[in-house]
């Protein structure tokens, strides 16, 4: 039969063994999640750099940039991470009826001779904003696109770091657009306008 110092050191070994193990558990543990914190990707959309063409009348315009200039410049997602992004989707989130309500109501004051016309084709059953406009003597539709897959994205030491995202010239146009009227309406330069809103989605 132990006596009772033997049943006590015993106890205190088994917590000793238990308590070394619950800290070596931890340990792992949180090697586990800093690993993968490190090689979790960060995905970041770079700068995108808008040139507009000189406008010569005070009213919206259709092409208020170089379409040779967009496809050379469209915007690009660089994955900063150390690991690979897989299944890797974006959704673009932009209140384009707002921006046309804008454009409706703010075009007489630009010029009298003209108006804003427009009519909100979009549908919930597509991924895609599409609005025909009509004014000036022309009605287009315009569309873009609001969700894109990019599949994987490998991390940027490799050579296929970037993925370009094929981007709606619709977008740039509509914010180049409002920041010709709010320069105009406001007699001053306004440099920042709020853009789209770009969420992103991945597996590691």
């Amino acid at each position: 039969m132990e006596n009772t110092s033997d049943i006590i050191l015993s106890t205190l070994t088994a917590l000793g063994t238990m308590g070394s193990a619950i800290a070596a558990s931890y340990a792992v543990k949180q090697t586990i999640k800093q690993r993968k914190i490190a090689i979790t990707p960060q995905l970041v959309i770079n700068n995108f750099p808008v040139r507009s063409k000189e406008i010569y009348d005070n009213s919206y315009h259709s092409f208020p940039i170089s379409i040779e200039y967009f496809m050379q410049h469209k915007p690009e997602i660089i994955n900063v991470g150390s690991g690979v992004a897989l299944n890797t989707t974006i959704t673009v989130e932009f209140d384009f009826l707002s921006k046309m309500l804008y454009f409706a109501e703010n075009e007489f004051k630009l010029n009298g001779k003209y108006n804003f016309l427009f009519e909100d084709l979009s549908t919930p059953q597509e991924y895609k904003k599409k609005f025909l406009l009509n004014g000036m003597g022309t009605r287009l539709l315009k569309e873009a696109e609001t969700t894109f897959s990019l599949g994987y994205i490998p991390p940027q030491n490799n050579n296929d770091n970037k993925v370009s995202i094929n981007l709606s010239m619709f977008y740039i146009e509509t914010l180049v657009n409002e920041l010709l009227f709010l320069n105009k309406l406001n007699n001053k330069t306004i440099d920042v306008i709020d853009g789209p809103l770009f969420k992103l989605s991945y597996n590691d």
